[in-house]
């Protein structure tokens, strides 16, 4: 359990941390948007499409959100900027995989690998290699910047905790049902 002092020093380092990576005015008001709508919005579907609306509308970079699809045994589009739901549930291109830090295309796409909570991978109703839960893809990106990778490798973070936090609010939600129907035919047998 943390301490007072614990937690306060947490926060002194992220109040350092967040000093150097020197976000811009644009950029924290994207993470604060993306923040309060993903409390707003409860359909995962609305989520998926507010994950690649915040790119398409402070930066004006298309995106593209690729899942991991447990029914199809790897990852698939769940939201696009591009033509409504036209592709969704197609897996990504062969040059956007998963990578251990932000890279570029030859198709000036700038991608991005989305995390689960490392502790917590186990608590997932399905499997995932390296802790992916998916891929953040966002064009055109004309050239490579190292604070452009930053600042989405931090969105993209934030997209893998929202998305772990609601994929275990499914699974329990899912859990208290199934007590529920075991609850109540118990006292129909009764």
């Amino acid at each position: 359990m943390a301490t007072l002092s614990g937690i306060l020093e947490r926060i002194e380092i992220k109040k350092s941390d967040y000093s150097k990576y020197n976000f811009s005015q644009t950029e924290n008001n994207a993470l604060k948007t993306f923040f309060d709508l993903a409390q707003e919005f409860s359909s995962i579907t609305d989520f998926h499409i507010l994950c690649v609306a915040v790119p398409r509308s402070f930066f004006n970079l298309d995106a593209r959100l690729y899942l991991v699809d447990p029914g199809a045994k790897g990852l698939s589009l769940a939201a696009t900027t591009e033509n409504g739901a036209a592709g969704l549930r197609t897996p990504p291109p062969a040059d956007v995989r998963p990578g251990s830090s932000p890279y570029y295309t030859d198709r000036k796409s700038l991608v991005l690998t989305i995390r689960g909570k490392k502790l917590l991978m186990e608590q997932l109703p399905f499997r995932t290699e390296d802790d992916v839960l998916g891929l953040l893809e966002l064009f055109p990106v004309d050239k490579p910047d190292s604070h452009t990778e930053l600042f989405f490798e931090k969105y993209a973070n934030r997209i893998g905790f929202r998305i772990h936090n609601k994929i275990m609010v499914e699974k329990n939600v899912e859990h208290l049902r199934f007590i529920k129907s075991l609850v109540a035919e118990s006292y129909r047998t009764w």
